[in-house]
């Protein structure tokens, strides 16, 4: 089965990763983003962020992996965060009450500004990226597609 997504990952001062997903999440990606997701737990990031932005579509086993890795942060130090504006994500995130345990943010900026507290210096970074990478990841670093 050929995934329907990208995942990018990527870490950010060595405190934050990030995993951007680009497409669908279903099955035939479930497996990659767990894998990704739990690499990051075990980096000991303060923060691991999962950017839904340009994420079109999530089922029910990603929401697994979702629940499966808060576990995994349950009573570390670390947060999963996601960063979604879809209708469609929220909508699901809503039904399936996990936007009352992740956090959800409206995008990869305001992710970092909260995590301030334990990612001294985010606000700054953020505010430092140019505005029109602001609204997309950059093309240039490395994609995956398995």
């Amino acid at each position: 089965m050929r995934p329907s997504a990208i995942l990018e990952t990527r870490v950010i001062r060595d405190r934050a990763v990030v995993v951007a997903a680009d497409g669908e999440l279903d099955l035939s990606i479930a497996a990659e983003l767990k894998a990704r997701l739990v690499a990051a737990v075990m980096s000991r990031a303060d923060a691991v962020i999962l950017d839904l932005t340009d994420c079109s579509f999530i089922d029910s086993s990603a929401l697994n992996v979702l629940v499966r890795v808060n576990h995994l942060l349950d009573g570390n130090h670390a947060r999963l965060s996601l960063v979604t504006e879809s209708p469609h994500i929220l909508r699901v995130l809503e039904i399936t009450q996990l936007d009352l345990v992740l956090e959800v943010h409206p995008d990869l900026e305001t992710a970092l500004k909260i995590l301030a507290p334990v990612f001294p210096g985010a606000a700054e970074l953020a505010a430092r990226r140019p505005a029109a990478e602001r609204g997309s990841r950059s093309t240039s670093t490395t994609r995956e597609n398995r």
